[in-house]
């Protein structure tokens, strides 16, 4: 059995995953509109955690004018990266980022995330606020579960067909 909270991606299968062109990924580090990308280094492939290939995926999916937002990658960038942080502090307070849902919220003061379980949607009609965010304008919910099924799937598909070529 694998264990994802340890495994490291190479780039490719990463860029692969998450339906990002290398080049543009690239472009986007170098331009530091995605600053949360694993470090690089000289001669040595960029590597992704489990949780960095969520980032990316959503950090695509953002941009995707077809079948995503169509959001420029600076605004792509801050909000995976806020993702990103979001779930590492709730890991690095002892809690998994096992949350299966996590929301997007965009009021007239400020945005943040928190998990689908303590968000309802209707609360601007009950008329409360949330977090000193005043009227919610809108929100996203990010389906963690399914970004991680889809990462591990390739994952498993991937380690499954390790060995050269011509063995037979």
């Amino acid at each position: 059995m694998v264990n994802y909270d340890k495994i490291r991606i190479r780039s490719q299968l990463a860029m692969e995953i998450a339906g990002i062109d290398r080049l543009r990924f690239n472009e986007a580090v170098n331009a530091g509109n995605y600053p949360c990308a694993p470090a690089g280094h000289r001669g040595k492939p960029r590597t992704f955690s489990e949780l960095d290939v969520v980032g990316l995926c959503l950090f695509a999916k953002l941009m995707d004018s077809e079948h995503g937002l169509g959001m420029t990658t600076a605004v792509a960038g801050n909000f995976a990266c806020r993702l990103m942080n979001y779930l590492q502090d709730h890991q690095a307070v002892g809690t998994p980022y096992a949350e299966d849902q996590v929301v997007l919220v965009v009021g007239q003061v400020r945005s943040f995330f928190v998990p689908a379980s303590r968000f309802d949607p209707a609360m601007n009609h009950k008329g409360q606020s949330f977090e000193a965010c005043g009227k919610i304008l809108f929100s996203i919910n990010i389906d963690l579960a399914h970004f991680r099924e889809i990462i591990r799937e390739r994952v498993d598909a991937e380690l499954m067909t390790l060995g050269q070529d011509g063995e037979e």
